[in-house]
């Protein structure tokens, strides 16, 4: 690639660094936040690029089953459990301090929409 092509391609964490899945897991949440979250929730797309680049926020994902690490699980269950994290200091805080009962909320929820290409992400708060 050239010198150019590298700079605007988007910082993603290489495989040899994370290993595969941790790559996949980190270009899913790249893809959420400039896809769906852009424009419509600042703060999930500022969790989400921030997960992307997170060695211990994309371990943690990638320790969910397949199923269950999409970006608007993972920050609906953040803030049912913890509250909403302004920072991402708060949110790894907050991941750190609170990955037991982030993770039982997510593993007994799930995501859906009835919009084809839409991960949902315009229901971010479980009832």
């Amino acid at each position: 690639a050239s010198p150019r092509t590298a700079r605007s391609r988007p910082s993603v964490p290489c495989a040899s660094r994370y290993g595969v899945g941790m790559n996949r897991i980190a270009e899913r949440y790249l893809r959420f936040a400039k896809i769906e979250a852009a424009g419509r929730s600042p703060l999930y797309e500022q969790w989400a690029l921030h997960v992307a680049r997170s060695t211990n926020a994309l371990a943690f994902v990638q320790d969910l089953p397949v199923d269950k690490q999409h970006a608007n699980l993972l920050f609906a269950a953040f803030r049912q459990a913890v509250s909403t994290a302004t920072s991402t200091a708060q949110f790894d805080a907050g991941l750190a301090q609170h990955g037991a009962a982030i993770r039982a909320v997510m593993l007994a929820r799930s995501t859906q929409t009835n919009e084809p290409g839409s991960d949902g992400s315009d229901y971010p708060v479980f009832p």
